[in-house]
């Protein structure tokens, strides 16, 4: 009770844990990278902390996590993400992407670390399924199942930060 002293919730607790977690973020200097390389290390060092740490990711999706230390590496990612000479309202939404796909990774492969059906058997279960139907289903039924989160989260980052670069590419204004 006499942590309630220094915070008033559970919720403001567990968002100063996160920060001081946060803190830890191991992050290489990257001082003459692209702002993909910029963006990608950050990420990456967050999903590898995440991992270790999967109760952090929840958090970080549950309520935001407002402390200096999450504003410091915010601002380093939005910095990298306004070289790319998007707008302001395209940065923003570049980081929320970015954001919410690591925090969403974390959960999805924290989730599979606690199979309560074995990979094996769910991989059977979709090549069950009607061919007719289910064709993709059945066929990429293994690589959907037993992906490793590392491998998973490259993929996706790559995608997006590709996406990025393809709006800084057209210049299209707020799209």
């Amino acid at each position: 009770m006499s942590l309630y002293r220094h915070v008033n919730t559970k919720e403001e607790l567990l968002a100063v844990l996160a920060d001081r977690l946060l803190d830890e973020l191991d992050v290489p200097d990257l001082a003459d990278s692209t702002w993909q390389e910029e963006v990608a290390a950050v990420f990456r060092a967050l999903h590898r902390m995440w991992l270790e740490h999967p109760e952090f990711g929840y958090i970080a999706a549950s309520q935001p996590v407002d402390g200096k230390v999450a504003h410091r590496w915010m601002e380093r990612v939005l910095a990298a993400l306004e070289r790319s000479g998007l707008s302001e309202r395209q940065v923003v939404d570049a980081y929320d992407s970015l954001a919410s796909y690591t925090t969403g990774s974390i959960q999805q492969h924290a989730g599979q670390k606690v199979r309560t059906v074995p990979a094996a058997e769910r991989v059977a279960r979709m090549r069950e399924l009607p061919e007719d139907d289910f064709p993709r289903v059945r066929s990429f039924a293994e690589a959907l199942v037993d992906r490793s989160a590392e491998d998973h989260f490259e993929a996706g980052l790559a995608l997006i930060l590709r996406g990025i670069s393809a709006q800084t590419a057209d210049k299209t204004p707020e799209s």
